[in-house]
């Protein structure tokens, strides 16, 4: 039964290969600073095609003012360190930038540690958080200035009263509700604004804000805007002065592409896992300290589980023999230690 780690898993199943072209994520290998695969994603975030990235080195397209930080993220993986995602900028083609989160990982490719990089494009993310920033340092200026902010916030805004009455709207709020005037939102009952849910949530923040209860700053909603179309907004509400008295200030963030992006890989990611779920391998995953964190349905029939999960946390010790257990953890640890593949013949 041949043993596969958590971190060699890509490079010995072909059947994933497809799986990983389709994902959203731009993920590639390098190893000894060469590209040595990469999927189209990543390619097309590049503005260019496989061939043309294949086998040149990576360092060509990273932004040179990150350079020494990845090569820092790289010598810390290797020495066998968690590195948490960062975010870095790649140069592309055009020579235009992108911001992208990275996450890493050491594996084996061709018999060679390498570097597996999962690539996620930030630039929408970045430019709406860099328009935020912009949006609430306006909004500490003068307030001569503060109205004349807000109508140009690209940010849906209001003003509202304790009570929830709406005394200003910006064009952005009323663009995001399809409404023609401040005073459709007004006249338009709030529980006609919400779906159900997001209504009976509402409600219940309205209600925690007039018994002096802590309400979150911070919320989603989902809304439905005058055609019947619901969408998903972010939410950032926070006290405010407004003609030299207290209100609040709401301010809208239309999520619906995102939420949409997030379901798909959600669902993409539960595919990988059916796809392991099903294949006739016996396949687990271990930690450094050979603790079981997963098992296919195949492996856990082998062991005679009802559960899959049954095996959490255990060790080979607890199904197998001494003798056994013994040379798959000695087997498991001159993998960790020395980084090469085993091919193990059991009888």
């Amino acid at each position: 039964m041949r043993r596969k780690m958590d971190e060699t898993l890509l490079e010995n199943e072909e059947k994933y290969r497809n799986v990983v072209e389709l994902a959203n994520d731009g993920i590639c290998i390098i190893q000894d600073g060469i590209i040595k695969y990469l999927n189209r994603h990543l390619a097309s975030m590049w503005n260019s095609t496989v061939e043309e990235i294949i086998d040149t080195p990576f360092f060509g397209y990273i932004d040179p003012g990150y350079q020494r930080k990845m090569a820092d993220r790289y010598k810390q993986r290797m020495a066998g360190k968690h590195i948490p995602a960062y975010e870095i900028t790649l140069i592309r083609k055009d020579g235009s930038r992108l911001y992208v989160e990275v996450n890493g990982a050491v594996v084996i490719h061709k018999g060679k540690q390498a570097d597996m990089l999962i690539v996620r494009d930030i630039t929408e993310r970045k430019q709406t958080e860099a328009q935020r920033e912009a949006a609430l340092e306006s909004l500490r200026r003068a307030e001569e200035n503060f109205r004349r902010t807000l109508d140009d916030s690209p940010f849906g805004v209001r003003i509202v009263t304790a009570e929830g009455e709406t005394i200003y709207a910006n064009q952005a709020i009323m663009d995001i509700y399809g409404y023609d005037s401040i005073e459709e939102i007004r006249t338009t009952p709030i529980k006609n604004r919400y779906t159900p849910e997001s209504y009976a949530e509402f409600q219940i923040r309205y209600d925690k804000r007039r018994q002096g209860e802590e309400s979150p700053s911070e919320y989603e909603i989902s809304i439905v805007k005058k055609n019947g179309e619901v969408r998903r907004l972010q939410v950032f509400r926070k006290e405010v002065l407004w003609n030299d008295e207290r209100q609040y200030q709401v301010l809208y963030h239309d999520i619906t592409e995102r939420k949409r992006a997030e379901e798909t890989l959600a669902q993409e990611q539960y595919l990988m896992r059916t796809l392991m779920d099903n294949l006739p391998d016996h396949i687990y995953f271990k930690d450094h300290a050979s603790r079981i964190i997963r098992i296919n349905k195949a492996m856990s029939q082998f062991l005679g589980l009802n559960d899959s999960k049954q095996a959490f946390g255990k060790t080979d010790f607890d199904f197998f023999t001494e003798e056994h257990a013994r040379q798959t953890y000695e087997d498991e640890q001159t993998i960790i230690r020395t980084g090469q593949m085993l091919s193990i013949e059991e009888k």
